[in-house]
């Protein structure tokens, strides 16, 4: 038997189709930072390990963000799909509760960007 070749696929095929559960990572390695901040303070252990989980933690926060977004501009259809799933629909959720966790880790850092991202969390809240 002769196998099939692959038939050659847009390049829109490749696009990352981000599920809004992948925010959930967020939430882990938000609490990982805060504990080992306050490890920090209770056992003297080094603050560099902390600044740098809440630095990755803000970082892939961005990179979903981003390609959150542009699965609602560019795939919209996928982004409905999920939108009107029984199951599917409440992990949506989890982006504004990742923002208030990447808020509190900015906090130390700046306090205006902390209140931009609640002021911003607090105005979906009231719209929705």
């Amino acid at each position: 038997m002769r196998k099939s070749r692959p038939k050659p696929t847009l390049l829109k095929d490749y696009r990352a189709i981000i599920p809004a559960s992948f925010f959930g990572m967020i939430l882990g390695l938000a609490g990982l930072g805060s504990c080992w901040r306050v490890a920090a303070k209770l056992w003297h252990l080094p603050t560099w390990i902390s600044e740098a989980i809440m630095l990755l933690t803000i970082a892939i926060w961005l990179v979903l963000l981003l390609l959150y977004v542009g699965k609602w501009l560019w795939a919209r259809a996928d982004a409905l799909a999920e939108f009107e799933h029984p199951v599917l629909c409440c992990l949506i959720s989890l982006v504004p509760v990742s923002t208030m966790f990447v808020a509190l880790a900015i906090a130390p850092y700046s306090r205006a960007i902390t209140i931009t991202l609640f002021v911003y969390l607090l105005s979906v809240q009231l719209v929705s």
